[in-house]
């Protein structure tokens, strides 16, 4: 099996390969209801069964009229027509009397007793719809394989069709397996794990067009899974089997697919998902995909989404994508195809594309994307100022108008997203939180709106201005004070180890979390440890890092680390103990220019709202009292 999954192939030829093989690959019809064809695809062609409309009928309220009658009439020479005999009152749909062939509009015409006076003159046929004039009796209305929309639904009920034959959903099967799955209704212990791959493919499933069903979840039993694939297979067009595709001691799918059916791939040279297995069972596919969420996801979107569309001779829609450049290098392995999750912000009248936290488990990473940028195998990454093609998750026009934020974590951010999106103020703020001083990195490669900081500078004891002049130069910068907030140690609840100041930190018996290099936090912790001289290397744990606050009180919280350093706010989060140390200032780091900006200019009304202080208020640990301030 390793030998198997070594052997590597690219996208490219595992798409030829597999895809090929059910080319001619297609489901069954079944008539339906033409009210319920939406989204379906027709399986023959369909003629219209009636006229649309089937007699001569009025477009407008008004009056019927033979138009010749009414030649000559003018503001300056009115015509009289006589009530029922040269003028019939009609309204919109009735059909055109006998002898009559035109609509005078109801507010071209003034009423006088017995007659009707006009002052304009009609054409024959004016405001008459035509016998047929929407459809033809007899016509061509659809071709075979076209997907039936909405408005199509319509124009075959005014025809007269009343069913029509359709190609038959194709029916893809799921099957989760593994001994740590749980259902997604049922609360996980230690050492499980929920299946949400599988909703997840369920939804884009019905989203292409397909019926899509979920198998209870399969241990790994060989025995048991093989019986489950056999008899899935007998039931559905393509099967999906998640988790089981590497070659580890309980990866069952390549064994079981080489019994009873084969094996075309086992390992693409793309990241994430490289150990999918792409197999032949009984002439229908089968695709063992990996367990991790994201590689999960890649897989079945490249593959299983072809697939369906291949399978109701549609053409598979492009995904739409933006060209955007990127502002630093982005390193990349040769010989994988890499795709990593971007932010991504119009700045400087251009897109630029910022990378996300990479890694297949990482969901946040592509819940909070806004788009997926394509590394080829054969590069070694993206260069700086290079300009890459983005595939899209959302509509250019929120993307044109998203504020992005990049810079340290703070819970107050929260709020503000929450208040931006519940007033309805027109466009999105998107977090990166990569720590301070990637913010400041971040706002002088023009990569973000605005960076978020809590610098502490050890020799004038203020905050952020002398970082801001070392990194950002003659870049002309706002600080605009967003809080303060108390930093101090992260404990268990009662502090059973009875830490209470940074010297504890060497104790033998502690482990220590760490936040990444960069971060503020990481910068006070440095400067404390140097202050006091006490040596990084006698403190267990240093190395190891967390890139939020949340994350460092998790950590405690879980018992794999039994201090960390952080604010109160997340301490409070996970109902943990809190030993304050120090009051810190955050602030927002602007551009001057896009302090100008009327998004800018709302984010401000915002933070100085007394709603917003008084939900940081609430959180614990913070101080409001120079919010929306200009500090420098």
């Amino acid at each position: 099996m390793s030998k198997i999954y070594l052997e590597k192939v690219s996208l490219e030829k595992a798409k030829e390969e597999y895809l090929k093989i059910f080319k001619d690959y297609s489901v069954e019809t079944e008539n339906i209801k033409v009210e319920n064809s939406n989204g379906r695809v027709t399986a023959e062609a369909i003629y219209a069964k009636r006229f649309g409309p089937h007699y001569y009928a009025s477009a407008m309220d008004g009056i019927a009229v033979k138009a010749s009658n009414t030649y000559g009439a003018s503001k300056t020479n009115p015509l009289m027509l006589k009530k029922g005999l040269d003028a019939v009152i009609v309204d919109t749909g009735d059909p055109i009397p006998e002898g009559f062939n035109a609509v005078i509009k109801i507010e071209e015409i003034n009423d006088e007793g017995d007659f009707y006076i006009i002052e304009k003159s009609a054409t024959p046929w004016q405001n008459i719809r035509a016998i047929g004039e929407s459809v033809m009796k007899g016509q061509l209305m659809f071709p075979v394989n076209h997907m039936i929309r909405p408005y199509d639904v319509g124009s075959l009920l005014e025809a007269g069709v009343k069913e029509i034959n359709v190609k038959k959903k194709p029916l893809i099967g799921i099957i989760p397996t593994g001994d740590e799955i749980i259902p997604p209704d049922q609360d996980p212990e230690k050492g499980q794990l929920v299946d949400f791959n599988s909703t997840m493919m369920k939804i884009y499933g019905e989203q292409w067009g397909a019926k899509v069903s979920i198998t209870e979840i399969l241990p790994d039993k060989y025995e048991d899974l093989k019986k489950k694939v056999l008899d899935e297979i007998e039931k559905n067009d393509i099967l999906i089997i998640i988790a089981g595709s590497s070659a580890g001691r309980e990866d069952y799918t390549e064994k079981i697919l080489n019994e009873v059916g084969r094996v075309v791939v086992h390992g693409i040279n793309i990241m994430p998902g490289k150990p999918v297995i792409l197999g032949v069972i009984k002439e229908k596919p089968v695709i063992g995909i990996p367990g991790y969420p994201l590689s999960a996801l890649l897989n079945y979107y490249i593959f299983v989404r072809t697939l369906v569309y291949q399978m109701l001779s549609l053409d598979v829609p492009e995904t739409p994508y933006i060209n955007a450049v990127v502002r630093r290098k982005v390193p990349s392995q040769v010989g994988l195809e890499e795709f990593l999750r971007v932010n991504l912000a119009f700045i400087d009248g251009e897109y630029v594309a910022v990378p996300r936290k990479r890694g297949s488990a990482a969901m946040e990473s592509l819940v909070n994307a806004d788009g997926i940028m394509p590394v080829p195998e054969k590069s070694e990454g993206i260069g700086i100022n290079e300009k890459v093609k983005i595939y899209i998750l959302k509509p250019i026009s929120s993307i044109s108008k998203n504020v992005l934020f990049i810079g340290s974590h703070d819970y107050s951010l929260d709020i503000l997203v929450n208040e931006i999106k519940s007033q309805k103020l027109g466009f999105d703020f998107n977090i990166q939180s990569v720590g301070s001083m990637g913010g400041l990195m971040s706002l002088k490669r023009g990569e973000c709106h605005l960076a978020g900081a809590h610098l502490l500078d050890p020799q004038s004891g203020t905050y952020n201005k002398t970082y801001v002049e070392e990194i950002l130069g003659d870049k002309k910068v706002t600080m605009v004070n967003l809080i303060w907030r108390q930093q101090g140690l992260i404990v268990p609840k009662d502090n059973p180890l009875g830490l209470g100041k940074i010297e504890d930190l060497i104790r033998p018996d502690i482990n220590f979390i760490n936040r990444q290099k960069g971060s503020g936090t990481r910068v006070l912790l440095d400067y404390w440890l140097n202050k006091k001289g006490i040596p990084s290397k006698s403190i267990r744990g240093y190395e190891r890092e967390e890139f939020t606050h949340t994350a460092v009180a998790a950590a405690v919280a879980n018992k794999s680390a039994d201090v960390g350093l952080g604010i109160k706010a997340a301490a409070d989060a996970m109902d943990l103990d809190f030993i304050p140390l120090l009051e810190e200032r955050y602030d927002f780091i602007i551009p001057t220019d896009f302090l100008q900006d009327t998004r800018m200019g709302k984010i401000l009304e915002v933070i100085n709202s007394e709603k917003f202080k008084s939900q940081v208020i609430a959180l614990g640990g913070y101080r409001t009292d120079n919010t929306g301030e200009i500090m420098s």
